[in-house]
């Protein structure tokens, strides 16, 4: 090409002045509209709680949320205070500590439930935890009438039967993975406790790693992503449907009500499905943590045999509900379990209005995180809060006869969306941890365990435990002859 011919394409093009100009005044209208929105950000910051959103556009503090949930909330609350601002999820948020703050949200009009998209996924829009207003109220009080002191009062028996039927198989084994382990107990219990089935050998299995793949879904990125854990475990995989593995679980129980049309099979199946996973993964979690504690904390175990003695609890004694409230010291091992490493970190909230708090403002639309975790660690409790010490609350009954912890020991929810099953779970923990201290010793293979705190707190390395018999019944005698020697 000539240098006359390039002249003449050149001719016709705009002149250079043209596309300067169009070129700033894109520049600066672009300018002008991250000035405007650093501005109206900067005035709603001016009312936010203090914080920050991370380095990353949309990501935001989420890495560090998810691969230490408690060290995130701990170091974020000694910067900021017990409440602060974050981006997690995809989603600008505050979190919330303490029990007078937890208490300003939850007892709020103006605060509702939220659910992760993955819930509503996997278990379903009808799902009891998807709920909001008067339909969450009204089936709050149907699944309640479930869980009554008599129903649970019937139900101790049968869970002894499950805890003691699998700790026996422990000690046949002798080395176990004691996650595992765990959740088998709780997916069994749950299985014929609460949906009155009975599945065992390749059905139970199948179940199990149903649940398994649930669990690792629950917390992945809910989108139909090649190559994401969610499109995995659940976008390609048919078994995975919450309405086809309960239309087949629950059309096998003969005690489900056909002619009660207050709720639709679908409604059914799907706080079925939302029950199943809570009880077998939090349940899991609260065995691990007592199996831990207990074999780091000698004397605390040798003090619930000891109470277990003084109330003539021998080796094969059958309990009762009557039983399980007479054993103070049993209760405060289970509380401090909870209190310490609760299953649950925290729960969801989404502001309708704005919300004031601690001289902030929330504004309406955004995310709210209450950390249960962190409100524990919060709370003045006798002694160090970052220990395991079921001591410290005989010594508040006696300093504070009249303490209350509606708000500063908040492991179940508190207000109105309260766990509905906290009752049950609470009386399979203390049926395991008083089967525990009588049927076996255990020791952990590979010493305390890192623990992954999200989705739910599990030991890394599955807790390979050293499992044995326990002889109860010379414990007892021992026990017997040295207080009749101390009496002397």
């Amino acid at each position: 090409m000539s240098v006359l011919s390039i002249a003449d394409n050149l001719r016709g093009l705009p002149p250079y002045g043209t596309d300067l100009s169009a070129f700033l005044l894109i520049a600066v209208t672009c300018l002008f509209i991250a000035w405007c929105f650093k501005r109206s950000r900067s005035a709603v910051d001016q009312r936010l709680p203090p914080g920050s959103y991370g380095l990353l556009p949309f990501i935001g503090e989420t890495f560090p949320f998810l691969l230490d949930g408690p060290k995130y909330t701990r170091t974020r609350i000694e910067k900021y205070g017990p409440v602060f601002r974050s981006h997690l999820l995809l989603e600008p948020i505050v979190v919330v500590s303490g029990a007078q703050h937890v208490n300003t949200i939850l007892a709020t009009d103006d605060v509702i439930q939220l659910s992760f998209r993955s819930t509503k996924l996997l278990f379903g829009d009808s799902g009891f935890y998807s709920m909001n207003g008067e339909p969450h109220r009204m089936l709050n009080r149907s699944l309640r009438s479930a869980f009554t002191p008599t129903v649970m009062a019937s139900l101790i028996q049968p869970m002894q039967n499950i805890v003691r039927e699998r700790l026996h198989g422990w000690t046949k084994l002798g080395l176990i993975q004691g996650c595992e382990a765990s959740k088998d107990i709780a997916i069994t219990a749950a299985n014929q406790l609460i949906l009155g089935l009975d599945f065992k050998g390749a059905e139970f299995e199948k179940l199990k790693s149903c649940f398994s793949d649930y669990s690792d879904a629950f917390f992945s990125f809910p989108y139909d992503i090649p190559g994401f854990a969610f499109r995995r475990k659940v976008l390609i995989n048919p078994s995975l449907d919450g309405f086809s593995i309960l239309h087949t679980l629950l059309s096998t129980n003969s005690n489900l009500d056909q002619s009660d049309d207050s709720l639709t099979t679908r409604q059914v199946q799907d706080i079925a499905l939302e029950m199943l996973y809570a009880s077998q993964e939090t349940l899991a979690s609260s065995f691990c943590t007592l199996l831990m504690q207990l074999a780091e904390n000698p004397r605390v175990l040798n003090d619930l045999r000891a109470e277990l003695a003084t109330n003539d609890i021998g080796p094969n004694d059958i309990l009762d509900y009557k039983t399980l409230k007479s054993l103070p010291f049993l209760n405060d091992v289970m509380k401090e379990m909870l209190r310490y490493a609760p299953p649950i970190g925290g729960g969801l909230r989404k502001a309708v209005k704005d919300v004031e708090i601690a001289g902030y403002v929330i504004p309406a639309g955004w995310r709210i995180l209450f950390s249960i975790e962190g409100t524990h660690k919060l709370c003045k409790y006798n002694g160090d809060v970052e220990t395991f010490d079921p001591y410290r609350w005989k010594k508040l009954r006696v300093e504070d006869p009249h303490h209350s912890s509606r708000f500063d020991f908040i492991p179940f929810g508190a207000g109105n969306r309260t766990c509905v099953g906290q009752d049950y779970a609470k009386d399979l923990i203390k049926v395991f941890l008083l089967e525990i201290s009588r049927c076996i010793d255990w020791q952990m293979v590979n010493g305390m365990p890192d623990i992954a705190s999200c989705p739910i707190p599990l030991p890394r390395d599955g807790l390979p435990l050293s499992v044995k018999p326990f002889d109860m019944k010379k414990f007892k005698e021992i026990h017997e002859s040295s207080n009749l020697a101390s009496e002397a």
